[in-house]
């Protein structure tokens, strides 16, 4: 009878370490991917701005702090679309966002608590033809972007933007 007694007792414990190795394995995967979320997120950006720009751009850093909602970028440079002189139109030295982290799990609104821009460069440069370099920095329907399928535009969440300090 005994045998029955020690058979439960290896069940028990092979499910609590089966328990603790996914507990230690999530850890582990919740911490690479908190190390890693900035490089991740500087290269979506910057591959966003090379896509829905007409002469791209770039992020030079980004931090991300998941448990605080906060996400700071350093040096964005919105490259100048061809035609124009190489000055960038927009360049901004850094961007403090403050997300409201309960709205992410919100259905329908994000809302950012605040916005801070620091050191913010416009530069408007008018060519030979008549054009604005600003007006030209996205690209024309025809151009670039495809138009957003009906779920990607139901699937767009509004901004909630209280204040904004520039």
């Amino acid at each position: 009878m005994t045998t029955g007694n020690g058979s439960h007792r290896t069940k028990s414990r092979w499910a609590l370490k089966t328990l603790l190795g996914l507990v230690l394995l999530l850890i582990a995967a919740l911490a690479v991917a908190t190390w890693k979320i900035n490089s991740i997120a500087q290269t979506q950006i910057n591959n966003a701005l090379s896509e829905f720009l007409t002469a791209g751009g770039v992020v030079e850093d980004i931090d991300i702090h998941l448990l605080t909602g906060q996400v700071h970028l350093e040096n964005l440079t919105i490259h100048s679309p061809k035609g124009f002189d190489a000055t960038p139109p927009l360049t901004l030295k850094n961007l403090q966002l403050n997300i409201k982290l309960l709205s992410l799990l919100d259905e329908e609104d994000i809302e950012i608590q605040q916005l801070s821009l620091s050191d913010i460069s416009l530069t408007l440069i008018r060519n030979k033809q008549g054009q604005l370099n600003l007006l030209n920095i996205i690209p024309d329907n025809e151009q670039k972007i495809a138009p957003k399928t009906i779920k990607e535009k139901e699937a767009s969440k509004p901004l909630s933007i209280p204040a904004i300090h520039i």
